[in-house]
Parts: C-alpha cells; sequence; structure tokens
C-alpha cells in the first residue's frame, strides 16, 4: 500500500466501525437502516480499493492448478508487512479475512501462511507478517475451507531492506 493511501484506508475503517456502533445503539428499524446504508457505502469503497491496489496478490482456485499472480516475488519494504490477497472460488458471495503469522518461528512453522477464504465466492484476505528475513523467502501459503480441505501454495516475498536500516 502506497503511504498516500494510508489516511484513506483509516478512514474508511473508522467509518465502518461507527456504523457497526451506530447500528447497535439504534432504537428503530429508520435508524438501523441509515447506519447500514452509511457502512455499505463505506464497504463499497473499500472494495474498491482492495481491487485497485498495485500489490494485490490474486489466487485463482478454478483454475487447475490453482494460479497465483504475480508470479515473481512481491516486494515488502522490511520486516514487517502485509499480504493483500484476492481468492476466487467460483460460484456467488463476497468474503472477508485477516491474520498473521511470524516467520520467527521454529523452522517448518515458520513459513507457512494460514488463509481462511470461503468455498464459493471470492474471499479478500488480509494478512500480517512479521519477523521476515531479508532478502528473499518462499512462504508457503494454506488456503483454508470448509470442505473440499486445504489448497497449498507457495509465494515468494523480498524485502527491500535490512530491519533498521534506512
Amino acid at each position: 500500500m502506497a503511504p498516500t493511501a494510508a489516511p484513506r484506508w483509516t478512514a474508511l475503517n473508522r467509518e465502518l466501525r461507527e456504523a457497526q456502533n451506530q447500528i447497535e445503539r439504534a432504537e428503530d428499524d429508520p435508524g438501523r437502516h441509515t447506519a447500514a446504508a452509511r457502512g455499505a457505502r463505506a464497504a463499497s469503497q473499500l472494495l474498491a480499493m482492495a481491487r485497485s491496489c498495485a500489490h494485490l496478490i490474486r489466487v485463482d482456485l478454478t483454475a487447475q492448478p490453482p494460479v497465483v499472480t504475480p508470479a515473481g516475488p512481491v516486494p515488502l519494504p522490511g520486516d514487517t508487512g502485509a499480504l493483500l490477497v484476492e481468492v476466487r472460488s467460483g460460484g456467488e458471495g463476497l468474503h472477508f479475512s485477516t491474520g498473521t503469522s511470524d516467520l520467527s518461528l521454529p523452522s517448518g512453522e515458520s513459513s507457512l501462511v494460514p488463509i481462511d477464504v470461503a468455498t464459493e465466492g471470492v474471499t479478500y484476505a488480509l494478512v500480517g507478517l512479521e519477523h521476515v528475513p531479508f532478502h528473499r523467502t518462499t512462504l508457503r501459503l494454506e488456503l483454508r475451507r470448509p470442505g473440499p480441505g486445504p489448497v497449498p501454495l507457495t509465494l515468494d516475498v523480498e524485502t527491500l531492506r535490512r530491519a533498521g536500516s534506512s
């Protein structure tokens, strides 16, 4: 995500939280409808931003074998970052998922990045990465779906600078 986009992401996130709080506090149906419309507008803007993100990683599970784009290493600004992943499973529906992965864990555990995805539709997952080794690292993504079982994939990430350096 470009640093200039961060305030817009933050504002939309705040708008969604406030709309949810407004729904919970509403005392009547018109109040709930107004709050729901506010949340729907913010969610629509957030989805448009996610879809246009320059570093969006797309995974097509309808292809055999599954296709990951981009194929090359994904750049990270340092030893901490995040991946925004769009997973297409076929069918209808829009879903969201979040998670984190600490790459300082023992070998074999640390490179595994579990991502919860829906069986059908499109899932947008935001995955935080911590303690990413300097230079190039191969992550083992595990797309976890109810029913069909997990889908294992690999993805290379590359840190652009060593932690603590300018």
